[in-house]
């Protein structure tokens, strides 16, 4: 749990009533607001000046029929500095949002946005082939 004084010192805002899974990271946390009912899933890394919120005048009717109002963030996303996700927009698995971007529209599962609305097209996997420290003795 975040502490209050945490949240003042540095300006953020969370909504109270938004759903955040495990491992949610704020590496560099300043200015960063996140509205309420906001879904995040597992994994998720917040940069600094981030806002993900919405646009109460725009809806989105999900396939379950359900109205949603409010971003919706899937699992191992990784949001850069500066960006802003909203209105009712659904952010896929594995996704990398760039620096400054302006996200008001869906964002597929392996992809990468930037800009205003520009999401890369073609699928990107990132190769898991991260070194090991189980044997630093060379240092």
């Amino acid at each position: 749990m975040i502490s209050k004084i945490y949240l003042d010192s540095f300006h953020i805002e969370i909504g109270t009533k938004c759903k955040i899974g495990r491992y949610f990271w704020l590496p560099h946390p300043r200015c960063i607001i996140i509205a309420d009912f906001v879904v995040i899933g597992e994994h998720v890394h917040v940069g600094q000046y981030v806002t993900i919120g919405g646009n109460f005048k725009k809806t989105k009717i999900l396939a379950d029929g359900a109205i949603q109002k409010l971003p919706i963030l899937g699992n191992r996303i990784n949001i850069h500095p500066g960006a802003v996700i909203g209105g009712p927009v659904s952010i896929g698995n594995d996704v990398i949002i760039g620096a400054n971007a302006v996200i008001t529209h869906d964002v597929a599962n392996n992809s990468m946005a930037f800009g205003q609305n520009q999401i890369a097209r073609k699928k990107i996997v990132l190769p898991n082939e991260g070194g090991s420290y189980s044997d630093l003795s060379d240092f």
